[in-house]
């Protein structure tokens, strides 16, 4: 009468009698237990369920947090193979008694070292592209449009006519932002590989950008749904956010109105209530109803200016957001605006955008990083100003890493922000480095092209900076910045030697990690 009741036990006694009845004693350890599992923190993993594939069923969901609760609330105890003695529970007729079963040894997962061993690859092609799409890397060649793909790095397979294919080379042609196996890819045929010019043959689409999206196992879509360029893409669990920059040319636009020379002339511009005054020393200037010339006020200045953004749940549908940001009167046009790069994360979306010190009435001060639950209503969130236009915006573990690569690696999420623990133990950068950053599965990489040496890290405790071997070093040699891709045990970096007037000459390699 007073031996503690063992839930584990229990939930085994009634496994053997056949599941016909639960006694209420087990009941009652059951929800005990579920009680005191409620109370624990768990972590999600980062790998969330994509937004456009079904949740489990239910009574799968229930069957699971049952038989969990009971295992996490004893991680010490043993596996149990059959009913405990002190429960006297006899077989059902119908059903054979249990034979306890030795317990498979549980091997942990490998510590992957943060040394990369290097090896250079053989290269086709003078254009290559390289990225680590869902669970695999990818290599377009954009020249001849040849894509191979690799699990690790190492062997690799051409794609042939009939293999599965969501359009590598169309993808890796422009820009591009991922979430899981979902895609979104953009370009715009007037931008030539390089960015010096036009492709011959392509339409004329400069006021529009091609934006592809790959949802497996659904046939990829390829529209051109909004007016301007397409600056940065936000793709995650609650949908799809586009930020996109005008396509008007400024300049040529206003000495349509006010002549060739009107720069010399210029006094300065302002935009209220919709009015547009462009003031001159030579004459009146320009007064524009903005709306009267079928404009918005994101179509001010060139595409790289101040401009808007779209929210879509699956692709197909978009709402345009107007950003709910408007900089004072002396800091230029009042056009309300606040996304510039823009991330998916596991609850919504983290982009960076103004920061609104006139109208500020958050206790610890406004940041430059907003974020929003549903791609539409957006709050900022508050603290240290985010880093300026040295930053990169990355996915990290379902958050967004806010890095300069080297000496900055701030993590937000709806919740705030906190630093990467390896930041404090990181050699002082005095000023700006010629650096490409990449974070995917296997950590963050970055490659330090002029001090020839990469930095790794896993997690952002534990960090690396490795020297390049030699013959990696020479390879990156020209002006021309590198591409990283980091994939699961492995990374891929394209390095650029020659020069922008002779021709730029790439070489690809892998680095590979160990336990």
């Amino acid at each position: 009468m007073t031996k503690p009741r063992d839930p584990e036990a229990l939930l085994s006694a009634y496994l053997v009698a056949g599941m016909e009845v639960l006694p209420d004693r087990v009941v009652d350890s059951v929800l005990d237990e579920i009680h005191r599992t409620r109370q624990r923190v768990v972590s999600s993993s980062w790998r969330t369920r994509s937004m456009f594939k079904p949740s489990l069923a239910a009574a799968a969901v229930v069957a699971v947090l049952v038989s969990g609760a009971l295992l996490m609330s004893r991680p010490s105890q043993p596996v149990i193979g059959g009913p405990s003695p002190a429960l006297g529970v006899s077989p059902s007729p119908s059903q054979p008694a249990l034979t306890p079963t030795p317990t498979a040894a549980v091997t942990p997962p490998a510590v992957l070292s943060l040394d990369l061993t290097w090896t250079k690859l053989a290269l086709d092609g003078r254009s290559p592209r390289v990225a680590w799409l869902d669970d695999r890397f990818v290599l377009v060649d954009v020249d001849s449009g040849a894509v191979s793909t690799s699990s690790d790095g190492a062997s690799w397979h051409a794609l042939q006519p009939g293999d599965p294919d969501p359009g590598y080379a169309q993808l890796l042609r422009g820009s591009y932002a991922t979430w899981q196996d979902n895609v979104a890819g953009w370009w715009n045929p007037q931008d030539a590989g390089d960015g010096r010019g036009e492709i011959t043959g392509t339409p004329q689409v400069t006021a529009r950008d091609i934006l592809r999206i790959v949802r497996p196992p659904a046939e990829p879509t390829e529209t051109t749904p909004f007016k301007g360029r397409i600056g940065s893409i936000g793709i995650g669990p609650a949908g799809i956010v586009a930020r996109v920059g005008s396509h008007l040319d400024w300049d040529a636009w206003v000495a349509s109105r006010l002549g060739d020379d009107w720069v010399s002339h210029y006094t300065g511009v302002s935009f209220k209530d919709g009015i547009l005054r462009i003031g001159m020393d030579n004459g009146p200037g320009l007064r524009v109803v903005w709306a009267d010339e079928g404009f918005l006020p994101g179509d001010y200045q060139d595409s790289q200016g101040t401009g808007f953004a779209w929210y879509s749940p699956d692709g197909a549908h978009w709402t345009n957001i107007l950003g709910g940001v408007s900089p004072s009167s002396n800091s230029g046009p009042g056009f309300p605006t606040i996304l510039e790069t823009v991330v998916g994360v596991s609850d919504g979306f983290i982009a960076q955008g103004d920061n609104p010190e006139d109208s500020c009435r958050l206790p610890d001060g406004c940041s430059d990083i907003w974020y929003s639950p549903d791609g539409v209503t957006w709050r900022n969130l508050g603290g240290p100003e985010a880093c300026s236009s040295d930053c990169q915006v990355l996915p990290w573990k379902g958050g967004a890493l806010v890095t300069d690569g080297i000496k900055r690696f701030d993590v937000w999420t709806s919740e705030g922000h906190s630093e990467l623990p390896m930041a404090a133990e990181l050699p002082a950068v005095s000023e700006p480095r010629d650096l490409t950053v990449g974070t995917g599965p296997l950590g963050l990489v970055t490659v330090l092209k002029d001090d020839k040496k990469i930095l790794v890290t896993r997690g952002g405790v534990d960090s690396k900076i490795q020297p390049m071997p030699a013959e990696m070093a020479a390879a990156g040699i020209s002006g021309r910045m590198p591409t990283v891709a980091v994939g699961e045990r492995s990374v891929l970096i394209v390095l650029w030697s020659g020069s922008y007037e002779k021709g730029y000459v790439p070489s690809l390699w892998v680095g590979s990690a160990e336990p």
